[in-house]
């Protein structure tokens, strides 16, 4: 039977558990950038639909002054 010295068990802990904080910050590190992709992508779809709808807000103003000028008689 072999003998492990306590000096080795902790030498392979702490690299165990570096290549465990690797994977981790790694991994972390991809989740953020997906997370950042998601919220920039999303942002960029809320400006295209709020840009429509102040356009069609916009247009929607013109034919109702453009009515109301109409209709209105002159005096």
């Amino acid at each position: 039977r072999h003998m492990v010295s306590e000096d080795e068990i902790v030498l392979s802990t702490k690299q165990k558990a570096a290549e465990v904080m690797s994977v981790a910050e790694t991994k972390s590190k991809e989740l953020r950038r997906a997370a950042n992709d998601y919220a920039e992508d999303t942002l960029r779809r809320l400006e295209t639909v709020i840009e429509q709808a102040l356009n069609e807000t916009r247009e929607s103003r013109k034919q109702f002054k453009a009515a109301v000028v109409k209709t209105t008689p002159e005096e």
